[in-house]
């Protein structure tokens, strides 16, 4: 089962995620999620949006989706296109 992490308050994408299949965390994640959903970003000093995590030297990294503007079945797609389900590719 794939684990995501998905950041507290967006209880409608953790339903739709969780009856999609995936594995829902939330709070402290580690380097065992394939991706962490999030609801708006940081902006550095230009107005660029800009994301930071700790994962720098691991094979690989947290697919990383901002969900503002996004439905929970836009996520769930998105998801199920870019990380191997179970059973499938």
């Amino acid at each position: 089962m794939i684990k995501i992490a998905v950041q507290d308050g967006l209880e409608d994408i953790k339903q739709v995620l969780q009856a999609r299949g995936f594995e829902i965390v939330s709070g402290a994640v580690d380097d065992s999620v394939s991706a962490i959903i999030y609801s708006g970003v940081s902006c550095d000093w230009e107005g660029v949006p800009t994301v930071t995590n700790d994962w720098a030297g691991h094979e690989t990294t947290p697919l990383l989706i901002n969900a503002v503007g996004m439905t929970p079945a836009e996520i769930a797609d998105l998801l199920s296109s870019r990380l191997r389900i179970d059973g499938e590719g």
